[in-house]
């Protein structure tokens, strides 16, 4: 199982990327939490690392969006932790890559196997993200 999910993802992610793979920068007020994410809480010190490797290396990958035409709102689809390290460090922008072709109703799906391949999400939040789906 684990290996098609893996590969499962990788095709879904190349491609999105064969689509836009465009990376910009944005306003981090611009963009909104996924209100599927399955991940309800973030280490504070797993955050203060990332926040510092950001800060001495930088971001090494783009956090994805989804723009939401309808609603005219970015919605956040991977890349969480690396968001809010951002909002730690007092950065006014990240770097993203917009997802087209998607529509809000895919985020519950997108998010809950983004957050299946991490190993760190407890039972309750997996629990909780597959009744939301």
């Amino acid at each position: 199982m684990d290996i098609y999910r893996n590969k499962y993802a990788i095709k879904k992610a190349k491609d999105i990327l064969n689509k836009e793979g465009q990376v910009v920068e944005v306003k981090l007020d611009k963009i909104y939490d996924n209100p599927y994410q399955p991940r309800i809480e973030i280490k504070k010190k797993e955050l203060e690392e990332l926040a510092n490797s950001i800060k001495e290396k930088g971001l090494l990958q783009p956090v994805l969006v989804f723009n939401d035409k309808k609603e005219n709102k970015l919605y956040l689809i991977a890349g969480h932790r690396r968001y809010y390290a951002h909002k730690l460090l007092g950065k006014e922008k990240i770097k993203v890559i917009y997802v087209n072709g998607i529509e809000k109703k895919d985020l519950a799906s997108i998010a809950i196997t983004e957050n299946l391949q991490r190993e760190d999400l407890d039972i309750i939040e997996t629990a909780i993200a597959i009744k939301r789906y």
